[in-house]
C-alpha cells in the first residue's frame, strides 16, 4: 500500500512556496509518498490559519495519511514544533523541511521520554489536536503525557513556590514608605505597615522626601526590596525620572501614582516615565 502524505506550508504564498515544494515533491517521490494535498498557511510567526489547522487535523484523526510535512521560511515556528512532535506518536511520521531543505536536528535532540503537554498543545494548535495527543498518547510507556488537569495542578505549584521564594527574599528585607508632605507621613506609615504583614516582609519605615542625596543615603543604609511612594506632585519632570531611577538602583519594585497612572500592577513603570517626560 502506498504511502500519503499531506504538506503544511507555513508562512509562504502559493507562488513562494513553489520553488522550496518542488524539492519537496522530488523527496515524496523518490521515498513512495503520495502528495493528497498542500496546505498554505500564509500567516507569519505563531499567527494560526484555523482552516488549514482544521483540515490537517481532519486527515491525522481519520488516519488517511502516514506522513505530515512542514515546510517553512522561518527557522523556528511554534505550530511546526508541535506538529513534529506528532512523530512521536504511533502511527504518524512527521518531516521538516526549512527552505527545501530536510531538517534533521531534531532526529539528534530526542529524548529517552518526551513530554506531550495538552494545553500547550491546546493553545499551540487547537483543542482538537489537545485531544488527538491525549487519545495517542494512551499506554505509551516512552510518552509523558500530562492533562489539562495536571497542567493547571502544575502552574499552582509553580506559583505557590515562587510567592514561598518571594517570602523568603523579603522576611529579612524592608518596605520604605515616601511621601512628599508633612502630613502624609502618618497615613503612609500605616499603610507600609500594611504591607508588611501581607509580604512577610522584616520591617516597613516612611520618610519624607528631601533629595536624592538624603533618599540615596535612607537606601544604602537599609536593605529595602519595594519603595511605595504617596501622589507625586513634582513640577520638574526631569527629577521625577531621577527619583524612580534611583529607587530602582536599589530596590525590586517601585510603587508610584502620577495623576491617573499607577505602577501597581497597571502599567510599566518606565513605559510611564517615556510618557510622561516624552522619552527625554
Amino acid at each position: 500500500m502506498k504511502r500519503s502524505a499531506i504538506i503544511y506550508a507555513k508562512g509562504y504564498t502559493q507562488d513562494e512556496a513553489a520553488p522550496h515544494l518542488e524539492k519537496v515533491r522530488n523527496y515524496c517521490l523518490d521515498n513512495g509518498l503520495a502528495i493528497l494535498e498542500v496546505l498554505y498557511d500564509e500567516t507569519s510567526h505563531n499567527l494560526k490559519d484555523l482552516n488549514c489547522l482544521r483540515t490537517l487535523y481532519e486527515y491525522m484523526s481519520s488516519k488517511k495519511v502516514s506522513t505530515v510535512i512542514f515546510v517553512s521560511c522561518l527557522p523556528y515556528d511554534c505550530i511546526g514544533s508541535y506538529i513534529y512532535q506528532f512523530r512521536f506518536l504511533a502511527g504518524f511520521e512527521t518531516l521538516k523541511f526549512h527552505n527545501g531543505l530536510l531538517d534533521t536536528s531534531m532526529d539528534k535532540a530526542r529524548k529517552k521520554k518526551f513530554v506531550f503537554n495538552q494545553t500547550a498543545i491546546d493553545e499551540g494548535l487547537s483543542v482538537d489536536f489537545g485531544n488527538l495527543v491525549e487519545v495517542l498518547s494512551q499506554d505509551q510507556d516512552n510518552l509523558q503525557f500530562i492533562n489539562r488537569e495536571e497542567n493547571a495542578r502544575l502552574l499552582e505549584e509553580i506559583k505557590w513556590k515562587k510567592q514561598e521564594a518571594e517570602r523568603d527574599f523579603n522576611r529579612d528585607k524592608g518596605i520604605l514608605g515616601i511621601v512628599f508632605d508633612e502630613s502624609n507621613k502618618s497615613n503612609m506609615a500605616k499603610h507600609v505597615s500594611r504591607q508588611l504583614f501581607i509580604d512577610k516582609s522584616g520591617f516597613a519605615d516612611a520618610m519624607v522626601y528631601s533629595g536624592l542625596c538624603d533618599l540615596k543615603e535612607v537606601l544604602e543604609s537599609k536593605k529595602y526590596y519595594k519603595v511605595v511612594c504617596d501622589l507625586i506632585g513634582f513640577s520638574d519632570i526631569d527629577d521625577l525620572r531621577d527619583f524612580i531611577l534611583t529607587c530602582e538602583d536599589y530596590v525590586m519594585e517601585v510603587q508610584f501614582d502620577f495623576g491617573d497612572l499607577s505602577s501597581r500592577d497597571e502599567y510599566e513603570l518606565l513605559a510611564i516615565l517615556d510618557e510622561l517626560t516624552g522619552n527625554a
